[in-house]
């Protein structure tokens, strides 16, 4: 038995016809293109882009939103900024909670950076706040421990031992 030749690699077989790996050409579409084209990338449903090209329109009667300033600050490029007080009464106040004397001071720059955000507007009441729960926080903490050794020491210096 003989073997009919092979044809070189990438060549289709002698009894397929050329083109379609399948025998037939594949059909052509035609949907939402004119003339038998594809639509371009967006014509389905409008161009992505447009809104950049068109002048900006504010539905639903909402007005003119504000500019911003460079880096998304807020109009007029004033910025507050955070209080510094508010950020000490905040860190002082993590410490304070295993450091005793760090909670005075996170009460104390608490008070302080409450009072000049109400004065100036500066931002930060958050910190402020949080400083200040976390410093009186500390500050009992530290005080009811103290009575507990203070107590302790007391009872084990008058058993004898």
């Amino acid at each position: 038995m003989t073997q009919p030749p092979h044809p070189p690699p990438g060549e289709p077989p002698e009894d397929r016809p050329s083109g379609s790996p399948y025998g037939s050409p594949p059909p052509a579409h035609q949907g939402w293109g004119e003339q038998g084209q594809q639509p371009h990338y967006g014509d389905a449903y409008g161009d992505p882009y447009s809104w950049q090209n068109q002048q900006q329109q504010q539905p639903y009667g909402y007005g003119q939103q504000p500019q911003y300033g460079p880096y998304g600050g807020p109009p007029g490029g004033a910025s507050g900024g955070t209080n510094g007080m508010a950020i000490a009464s905040l860190i002082t106040g993590i410490i304070g909670l295993f450091c005793g004397i760090s909670s005075i001071l996170a009460v104390v720059f608490g008070h302080v950076g409450l009072g000049r955000i109400k004065r100036t507007g500066e931002g930060g009441k958050g910190m402020a706040v949080a400083g200040l729960v976390l410093g009186y926080l500390g500050l009992v903490g530290w005080i009811l421990y103290l009575i507990v050794v203070i107590a302790v020491a007391a009872n084990h210096s008058g058993s004898g031992y």
